[in-house]
């Protein structure tokens, strides 16, 4: 009740904050309601500030202002203002913000952004300041308000206005409000503090305040409002830091602050801050955590140990003892740890690690003394644990502790054997011992030394005497005799001792020995050295040195000879040389027919190569002979290779044979075509035929030439263009040898049709035309005159074409007259003339296009116009201008035509039209907003047509204003109340009436008088409102004009009759089933804020009763109903429903009442959640063994429910509580099919039971694995035999059997066990197998091994390699040949090549079999030649072609190609020889002249005569004097205007009888001709060694004019070392050109008559004995460098090529970068780059060097640059540490331990991978493998048994390339992960009232799962009660009286609870009822409602008040021996499997 007073009290007074404060709850507007309605209003003051006091620019709320709406008259900026008032004339600027005025005249919204708003409170006002022109207007009103002028400053504040002027009017400006946001209060947590650590003015906690409203971030206060624990006596809080700060020392209790955050508008927030103030606990301050006791000592200081149980270190060593501290508030325990000090055992003090003995010695020695000494003084005996044969430990008297180590005597040692002995001593007194390592090291006896045996000899290979080849000293450091030899013994060496030395061996050559190097060039020997026990070896080689063959000094790779020459003849002279200076013999090896090798006589050093006489050589059977010239001694030879050439005897050549030429298709006359010149070089008699017999054309001699023939168009001939446009023909011309064809055509010139020579692409035409027109004049002429016809190629009956008299080319195409034309349906014509002579046409397309009549144009109609919708007469909308380019008469109206507008031409105006609206409409908006007007304007033939839209202006509809959301309204008024008073406004000043829009009966809008614009909003009088039946109502408010109108909608919320409340109702309470008596259950209290309260009962009447506790009213008791019978069995509690109500509504509450079962079921202790087996397991087993107890002792009965075919529980006798749960025999598991089985254990008694559930996970029995299968391997296709493909490896994790195969089976490849193996498989193909590529490319396998349950696969592709085809290398696209040929005649040679040089190829020809042939070319076979068949016909006109498809193959596949043989044809049509032409005349000229002779040529030399087509009258051809030469001459007395006309074009025609050839030749007239150039094109050479100044050439030059001549020459690029004589045109080196390296320069060359320029010409001036630049030819771009090469590698050497063979060369280098010379070198003497430092990659900055290698002669130099990349190479990465040691506690899988912190380093920077192994235990922790850092796989728990706490593991890091390891050792500490359970949550007990002090009571049992210390746990009743006081409980959880319970009546229950703490602060808590029975006697029979109930035993009270304990002790007593039984049993059972464990240790150890 206090708390809920509290916070209404709070409530109360937020809501009188709000109400004083007057906050904002919606968005308002303050001002002019619509600035917009001063628009016109005018004020032009300055520096004006107004105050505006009328009420509607006065607040009333607490908000900001977020937008500013004002009118303003022009631009500029002003500033808005809130004044608060003060007092009297005195106001305070609250704040201000700037507004721009950008558009005048207009409403405009400036928007306050958040922390720049004005805050406002109720009363102040509105205000503005204008510094320059005041721009916001006013009007006349009402109200006052205050004006300053003269402010053209910022304003000051406070301000007195008592000076201001008051005028009356409203202004235009309007401020909206928008209220302020709640701020928001965070950063509470709870807060726990010991009353001893705090202090006045500490910072218990700092919050943080927040509020969305900026402005308010800084204004914000904090208070304390909570009084229920005194708070704001002990805390305060400081509002600008929000630090709670501790005021007074609290006392302890906990404190629920409440703190309030509040802005300026008294919005605030509420949070809750805890704070708990606890006692410090007691603490014990001098217990230290361990002591140490001596095993043998029974007292020790202030801590004092039974004496009559002796220590044994070796039993127990640590005692753990608990101690407990209790301060009446709290208990504590302390530990404290007992260790005992253990009896010490002897120590060996001087026992070294190892001595070291001679294994000669073989007598008695003392190998070491020992001191061995004791703390207790003990007596000790040492010995050597094993016993050894040949050592001895022994004391040395006369101490009794000193012990000696002896060898035995007679021991035979052998270091060879046994280098070392290790031993152990053992020395102990007669409790423990102490054992020491030692080791006897045997020194070795040594081997001789070989010292001066060096690595090889050389030795000549022609020796053969005895021959001493090295002496070698052998040392023995023991001075044994020493026997040397070698090793194995050699027939042709030897080591023998030099006397008279004893240390000094010969290693010698055997005499008559016979050395070749060529079969051994070097003999490897070992000598060995021994002396009687060891010997020492060295390997020796002798290297022969080889005798060297004669070399050949002088042969040149070739020579070359005439094929003609058949006589004796030296060819070459060689030299031969021997070193040796051994007899020599030359020869040609193979011998040779042609050609021989002899010695040149009175020399023996040059021998002559001959050809033989009489020989006949022919180049096209063999063009060179390839010989091998062998020399030789007796020994060896030398061979060159010699090749001669043979120089073709040259075929005859024909010089002038043109391409062609051309011949008139009219000449038919004998005419010679075209003369040509064959010439011979040998001077051979030569035959010219045409290759192929012509009818047309023939060749024949022209006398008295030998070497002039002739080629003619024979008479008679009759040659057509279109049918044969050209001939070819082959010229052959042969002598004895050879023979030289040329192709040769004579095309023939046609007859050329008539040329269309002015018809244009189209001409245009008005479509308005209908007469007869002349469109256009065509000329028409024909270049031979013939007769000409021209019609239209279609008839037309539009058009026409007519000739034009008078003329005879003029034509002309005409409209016919009356035609009608349309644009529309024929925008044009295309015409197609015609025009043909007798033999050809031409055509010409003509194109008539119509112009299209246009129609009207509309120019000035707009897009749309505004109209408002109340205009209703007639209003010119728009004039628009509309103008035809025809001038047409124009019509324009509205398409289509409307009811509402029309368009009509303006009077006075034939262009203007005007859009009306016709008068009388009636316009709205709402139904049309818009009208779509087309207006069209047409002439007679189109019109044009443009879109006009016509918007309405809507009136506006009123305007509600203040309508908010939503207010709230108590349920219970009833009486006509205003809910809201709204303002509302219309823009056209209309009627308004207001309504709701959905008739009410409860509330109603109606008119405020005496305004006409505020409207209120009512509730109806007598109205019933019910918040249940509706709690908000809805109500559209609609106002409107006569037009339009404004819906906004109105939420009235109802505000809830607050229902009773039930203050102090628990959840539940408990009765016993025993209970008979009324019993008060609960008092219950029920409050209601106003009402009167009623409550009853809703369910269980007739158990319970509710009855009012008097005199109060709100308290009522529950009473469970006397006599009543419960029964737990039957119903284990009740649902009573407690219903309360005031006069208007109920509530409802359930008090369940429990009924207390005194009989417990048995309860389940150890069942786990699961348990794992390998599904393989399939016999009887034993899975888990669990203990069940009932707290009654009843006999128990487990079973699985349901029950399991698989499994079983079984009790375990002889126990009664045990109980396993089997698998049953021969049963069969299956992962796959069930992973895990999931039983329900049910163990019951005669009336309850306990289940548990327990999951069995099968462990899957693991598939193979394969685990090399790569993804594919290749072979070739040809492979057919059995082989291995891959061995697989394939292992099972059980060792399974494991069979592997393809599946599916292929018929191919096999899969085996590879014999001797039973991990690895081979895949095989099978033996006898044809694969092809082209049907099956690749295979893929699928391989399966399997054991007996499951399987793996893997995928394997076998990619067959393709056998390649034949390549054609040589086959080109096309040939030729003559089809004069008839005899079998080779055509080319085809090479073709198989990448498989195993394959053999054949070749066939697949088409023209019969006319060619292919056929393989001896004497190798390897080449086919392509050849025409003897006797075959070829006719190009028949077939001018022939495709030849070729196909070669090897035994798999085939190739073809084409070869085509094209058919030459070699009658050629005569031609003009050299037209085109031009020449060029003064144009001055007068006389006859000559101009230009045209040779024409003739293959069948016919008559020729040429014409001039053109018919010049100027110019005239002549036939020449010679045959086939025509002269052009120009007539006499011409007169030639070079202005007038510059050239003439004059058009040849050649012709024979048949065809003609044509041609062109201009004339150019020459105003005033050029000089020119007469000895340029020209070359010249000049030596480099020229001086300066030197002529090299003269240049001449003429003009025909004979003008002063200047020469000049021009430079190309600009560096010629040249220079020109301007007069004489000499020229000279201008500069020397030693060092030139350019071969040549091309001059060009102007000359000028200072008129004209002629040129460039060229002068090529070549450059001799020009310097070679020296080059490196073998520089690589880049040479890759491996870090840690050898210094002083050479890595590359340079190899300097220069022409100049002469030259010395000097070669340098620079580095880039510089220090490139610390690592590189380069010799110049040798040549060598390499390396002058070492190179580690890591240390050097630059990885790239830039070598600029120079090579310089005497005169140039060149640079090449050569990159050198170092190149990294990885290095191993190493532990720096190696051996790692840390702790963790247990937790769950994935948590991260701690870093290691590995130490360790890659100097290459790799990525490292982490792996780890811990050997058995692996799996239970995950590395990761980037970082290394450890976590656990699975949750690790050391109270599980077998959990290991120490974790030894090898961690390995890799680069991928390298390995390292490291060793970790983890400890693992247990953790306290689980709490102590009690066995019930809840214990009742019955305890006599009359039970005596100390009497027990019962006893609470609670577990803990974990193991070690944290099991250990003690129990404590909690003290919160005087209950608890009455009780104490022991350490095992027995419960007795402290106190008498005489307090207490019978019948009471008393109840306390009981807490069980481990040592690590884990607890749980159990409820412990005790019942105090009645004594009462009754009687043994009792009649109730007419029943008889008898009194039994067990029904009187007094006898279970007796009977229950005892059987509980009993349970108890047995419980506990049967416990203490099986406790000892296991510990007995634990020490046992210890010692054993400890036994098989030591045995393993001895084994």
């Amino acid at each position: 009740m206090a708390v809920t007073f509290l916070h209404l009290t709070l409530i109360f007074i937020r809501i009188a904050d709000v109400l004083t404060t007057n906050t904002c709850i919606s968005n308002s507007t303050y001002g002019e309601s619509d600035p917009y309605a001063l628009a016109n209003d005018m004020g032009n003051e300055t520096g004006v500030a107004v105050l505006l006091i009328q009420d509607q620019y006065k607040f009333d709320c607490c908000g900001f202002v977020y937008k500013w709406t004002f009118i303003a008259n022009s631009t500029g900026n002003l500033t808005a203002q809130v004044w608060h008032h003060d007092s009297g004339d005195v106001y305070t600027l609250v704040g201000s913000n700037t507004l721009n005025a950008l558009n005048p005249g207009y409403n405009e919204d400036e928007i306050i952004s958040n922390g720049e708003r004005i805050r406002t409170n109720y009363a102040e006002f509105i205000g503005f300041h204008s510094s320059d022109t005041n721009i916001i207007p006013y009007v006349n009103a009402t109200g006052n308000f205050l004006k300053l002028s003269g402010i053209i400053t910022t304003m000051t504040t406070p301000t007195d206005w008592s000076s201001a002027n008051t005028g009356n009017g409203s202004y235009a400006i309007k401020s909206w409000l928008t209220p302020s946001n709640a701020p928001v209060v965070t950063g509470f947590t709870n807060i726990t503090l010991y009353n001893d650590e705090i202090s006045v003015g500490d910072t218990v906690n700092t919050i943080t305040t927040s509020d969305y409203d900026l402005e308010d971030v800084n204004n914000l206060t904090l208070t304390i409002n909570s009084t229920d624990n005194n708070e704001q006596n002990y805390f305060e809080i400081h509002s600008s830091t929000g630090a709670i700060r501790i005021k007074s020392i609290p006392p302890i209790n906990t404190y629920n602050i409440d703190i309030e955050v509040k802005d300026p508008c008294s919005l605030s927030n509420i949070g809750t801050q805890t704070i708990i103030i606890k006692n410090r606990l007691p603490v014990i301050a001098n217990l230290p955590s361990t002591i140490s006791v001596s095993e043998d000592i029974t007292n020790h200081g202030v801590y004092t140990a039974n004496s009559s149980i002796p220590f044994d270190y070796d039993n127990v060593s640590t005692y753990n003892v608990t101690i407990q501290c209790d301060d009446g508030d709290d208990i504590v325990y302390g530990k404290l740890t007992v260790n005992i000090i253990q009896n010490q055992a002897p120590v060996i003090n001087s026992l070294p690690d190892s001595v070291s003995l001679l294994e000669d010695i073989n007598t008695n020695t003392l190998l070491h003394t020992l001191n061995v000494t004791d703390i207790e003084g003990d007596n000790i005996t040492c010995v050597l644990n094993p016993n050894s044969s040949l050592f001895e430990v022994t004391l040395i008297p006369p101490s009794n502790i000193e012990y000696g180590i002896y060898l035995k005597g007679g021991t035979n040692l052998d270091y060879d054997m046994t280098p070392s002995y290790s031993m152990t001593v053992e020395c102990s007194d007669a409790r423990r011992n102490d054992t020491g390592h030692f080791s006897v090291n045997l020194i070795k006896n040594l081997a001789p030394v070989l010292n001066s045996l060096p690595d090889s000899v050389s030795l000549l290979e022609n020796v053969n005497t005895n021959t001493l080849l090295h002496t070698l000293n052998v040392t023995d450091m023991d001075g044994d005799n020493i026997t040397c030899k070698l090793n194995p013994n050699s027939t042709i060496f030897e080591v023998t001792l030099i006397p008279p030395s004893n240390t000094e061996y010969g290693i010698y050559l055997k005499g008559g020995t016979n050395l070749d190097y060529d079969m051994t060039l070097l003999y490897s020997m070992t000598v060995e050295c021994s002396d009687a026990r060891r010997n020492d070896t060295g390997h020796f080689t002798v290297n022969l040195i080889r005798n060297s063959a004669p070399v050949i000094n002088n042969l040149p790779e070739s020579v070359s000879l005439l094929e003609d020459v058949n006589t004796n003849t030296l060819l070459h002279t060689l030299n031969v040389t021997d070193i040796e200076g051994d007899n020599k013999t030359c020869a040609l090896n193979p011998n040779n027919s042609l050609f021989e090798v002899s010695l040149i006589p009175s020399s023996n050093i040059d021998y002559g190569i001959y050809l033989k006489g009489g020989t006949n050589l022919d180049y096209d059977m063999t063009p060179l002979y390839s010989l091998t010239i062998e020399c030789s001694d007796a020994r060896r030879n030398d061979t060159g290779h010699f090749t001669i050439n043979l120089i073709r005897n040259s075929a005859p050549v024909i010089n002038s044979l043109p391409v062609s030429m051309n011949l008139l298709e009219d000449v038919n006359t004998n005419t010679l075509l075209h003369t040509l010149n064959v010439t011979d070089m040998e001077g051979d008699n030569i035959t010219c035929i045409l290759t192929s017999n012509s009818s047309i054309f023939e060749m024949t001699l022209i006398p008295p030439s030998n070497i002039a023939y002739g080629i003619y168009l024979k008479g008679g001939t009759n040659l057509d263009y279109d049918t044969i446009p050209l001939y070819m023909m082959v010229v052959e011309c042969s002598d004895v040898r050879r023979n030289d064809t040329g192709n040769f055509t004579v095309h023939l010139i046609r007859n050329m049709a008539p040329v269309i020579n002015s018809l244009p692409d189209s001409v245009s035409l008005l479509e308005d035309v209908n007469t007869n027109t002349l469109l256009h004049t065509l000329n028409v002429t024909d270049i031979e005159v013939d007769n000409i016809t021209c019609i239209l190629s279609q008839n037309s009956s539009l058009f026409e074409v007519t000739l034009i008299q008078p003329t005879n080319i003029e034509y002309g195409i005409y409209l016919t007259g009356g035609t009608h034309l349309d644009y529309d349906s024929t925008p044009s014509y295309s015409l197609t003339v015609q025009c043909s002579d007798f033999r050809r046409q031409s055509t010409g397309n003509f194109t008539l296009n119509i112009v299209r009549n246009e129609a009207p144009v509309i120019y000035s109609l707009p897009d749309s116009a505004l109209l408002l919708e109340d205009v209703n007469t007639n209003t010119l909308l728009h004039t628009l201008n509309v103008t035809d380019m025809e001038a047409d008469n124009i019509t324009c109206f509205l398409n289509p035509n409307s009811s509402i507008f029309e368009v009509s031409l303006i009077p006075s105006t034939n262009i203007e039209y005007g859009i009306y609206l016709i008068g009388g409409t009636v316009l709205n908006y709402d139904i049309t907003p818009s009208y779509l007007l087309t207006a069209q304007c047409s002439d007679s033939r189109r019109n044009n047509t443009a879109n006009f839209t016509v918007y309405l202006v809507k009136n506006m509809a009123p305007v509600i204003h203040n309508l908010p959301d939503s207010i709230s309204l108590s349920e219970d008024v009833n009486t006509n109340t205003l809910l809201h008073t709204l303002n509302v406004t219309d823009t056209e000043g209309d009627n308004i009436t207001c309504v709701l829009n959905s008739n009410s009966s409860l509330f109603a809008v109606s008119l405020i008088p005496p305004f006409n614009t505020d409207y209120g909003i009512y509730l109806t009088g007598g109205t019933i409102l019910d918040y249940d039946t509706t709690s908000l109502y809805i109500l559209p408010v609609e106002c409107n004009d006569l037009r339009q109108k404004d819906t906004q909608s109105f939420t009235v919320n109802l505000i809830r009759n607050t229902p009773p409340v039930f203050n102090s109702l628990p959840s539940s309470t408990n009765v016993s089933e025993e209970t008979v008596s009324k019993t008060l259950l609960h008092t219950l209290n029920v409050t209601d804020e106003h009402d009167n309260v009623t409550c009853v009962l809703k369910t269980h009447t007739d158990k319970f009763t509710l009855e009012t506790i008097l005199p109060s009213l709100v308290d009522s008791a529950i009473y469970l109903r006397g006599g009543i019978l419960l029964n737990y069995d039957i119903t284990q509690s009740y649902l009573v429903v407690v219903e309360c109500g005031d006069n208007r509504r109920n509530v409802t509450d359930v008090l369940t009442v429990y009924i207390i079962n005194p009989n417990e079921g048995p309860v389940i202790h150890n069942l786990p959640d699961s348990v794992s087996f390998l599904e393989d397991v399939n016999n009887n087993i034993l899975l888990h063994n669990l203990n069940v107890t009932d707290a009654e002792g009843d006999n128990t009965t487990c079973a699985l429910n349901p029950n399991s075919v698989l499994f079983d529980v079984q009790v375990i006798p002889p126990s009664y509580n045990d109980y396993g749960i089997y698998l049953k025999g021969g049963t069969t598991l299956d992962y796959d099919t069930t992973p895990s089985y999931t039983l329900t254990v049910q163990c019951s008694d005669l009336r309850r039971n306990d289940t548990g559930v327990f999951t069995i996970n099968l462990i899957r029995n693991s598939a193979p694995v394969i685990h090399n299968l790569p993804d594919s391997v290749s072979f070739l296709e040809d492979v057919n035999n059995n082989i291995l493909l891959h061995t697989l490896n394939v292992t099972d994790a059980e060792g399974d059997n494991i069979t592997c195969a393809l599946n599916p089976n292929s018929l191919l490849f096999d899969i085996q066990v590879i014999p001797l193996t039973y991990n690895d498989y081979g895949i095989y193909l099978k033996g006898g197998t044809t694969l092809d590529y082209d049907t099956t490319p690749s295979y893929l396998l699928t391989v399966q091994c399997s054991d007996l349950r499951r399987n793996d696969i893997g995928v394997f592709t076998i990619n067959l390699i393709r056998n390649t085809p034949p390549v054609f290398n040589s086959l080109p696209t096309n040939t030729n040949i003559s089809e004069e040929v008839i005899t079998k005649t080779f055509l080319h040679l085809l090479n073709i090549t198989d990448v498989d040089v195993n394959d053999t190829i054949s070749c066939v020809l697949t088409a023209h079999t019969d006319t060619f042939s292919l056929e393989k070319l001896p004497p190798t076979l390897d080449y086919y030649g392509v050849f025409v068949k003897a006797g075959i016909i070829l006719n190009s006109d028949v077939t001018p072609s022939y495709a030849l498809v070729i196909e070669c193959g090897d035994h798999r596949r085939n190739v073809t190609d084409v070869l085509t043989v094209d058919i030459i044809n070699p009658n050629m049509a005569p031609s003009i020889s050299n037209l085109p032409m031009s020449c060029e005349i003064p144009e001055t000229l007068t006389t006859m002249s000559l101009l230009y002779t045209i040779s024409v040529t003739d293959p069948t030399n016919d008559t020729v005569i040429c014409n001039d087509t053109s018919s010049s009258a100027i110019f005239y051809l002549q036939p020449g004097i010679k045959p086939f030469e025509t002269n052009i001459y120009i007539r006499p007395n011409q007169v030639l205007n070079y202005d007038t006309q510059r050239q003439y074009k004059l058009d040849i025609l050649c012709a024979d009888q048949r065809r003609n050839d044509s041609s062109i030749f201009f004339i150019y007239l020459i105003r005033n001709m050029p000089p020119s150039l007469i000895n340029l094109q020209a070359n010249t050479n000049i030596s480099s060694k020229g001086t300066v100044g030197q002529i090299i050439y003269t240049v001449l030059g003429t003009d025909p004019e004979n003008d002063h001549l200047l020469f000049s020459l021009v430079s190309t690029n600009g560096n010629e070392p040249f220079q020109i004589n301007p007069l004489t045109g000499a020229v000279s080196l201008s500069r020397p050109i030693q060092t030139e390296t350019v071969p040549g320069y091309e001059l060009q060359i102007n000359i000028t008559d200072g008129m004209n320029v002629v040129g460039p010409k060229t002068l090529s001036v070549r450059i001799t004995d020009v310097n070679s630049i020296p080059t490196i030819v073998n520089l690589p771009a880049t040479i890759n460098v491996l870090e840690g090469i050898n210094v002083g590698t050479t890595i590359f050497q340079p190899l300097i090529q220069d022409l100049d063979s002469s030259d010395v060369h000097i070669l340098s280098v620079s580095y880039i970068p510089e220090d490139g010379d610390i690592y590189f070198h380069v010799n110049d003497t040798n040549r060598h780059v390499s390396t002058v430092d070492e190179i580690d990659y890591e240390t050097i900055s630059p990885k790239t060097f830039l070598l600029m290698i120079s090579v310089k002669d005497s005169l140039t130099e060149s640079i090449e640059n050569l990159t050198i990349n170092i190149v990294n190479v990885n290095e191993p990465l190493h532990f720096s540490k190696r051996y790692y040691a840390m702790d963790a506690y247990e937790n769950t899988a994935g948590f991260v331990l701690q870093d290691p912190l590995y130490q360790y380093s890659d100097d290459d920077g790799d990525t490292v991978k982490f792996t780890m192994n811990c050997g058995s235990n692996t799996g239970k922790l995950d590395i990761d493998s980037v970082t290394g850092l450890l976590s656990y796989s699975a949750d690790y728990d050391l109270d599980i048994v077998g959990t290991p706490e120490h974790l030894q593991c090898d961690v390995n890091i890799t680069d991928n390339e390298f390995t390292d390891n490291a060793f970790l050792n983890i400890t693992i500490h247990d953790d306290n992960d689980n709490s102590p359970k009690f066995y019930h949550s809840e214990y009742t007990f019955l305890v006599q009232r009359s039970a005596s002090d100390g009497a027990f009571v019962g006893q609470v049992e609670a577990s803990d799962k974990d193991i070690g210390p944290y099991g250990t746990f003690f129990y404590h009743v909690k003290q919160d009660n005087l209950n608890a006081s009455i009780f104490v409980v022991s350490d095992n959880g027995t419960i007795k009286l402290n106190n008498t319970l005489s307090d207490y009546q019978e019948g009471s229950i008393i109840t306390f609870k009981i807490f069980c703490v481990d040592t690590g602060s884990r607890q749980d808590r159990t409820l412990v009822k005790i019942l105090i029975p009645m004594t009462t006697k009754v009687p043994s029979v009792v009649i109730v409602q007419s029943k008889i109930f008898y009194y039994t035993f067990f029904k009187h009270a007094s006898n279970m008040a007796w009977f229950v304990p005892s059987i509980v002790a009993i349970f108890f007593s047995v419980f506990v021996v049967i416990h203490t039984i099986y406790s000892f049993r296991n510990i007995c059972m634990c020490e046992k499997s210890k010692r054993l464990q400890e036994e098989m240790k030591y045995n393993i150890v001895d084994f």
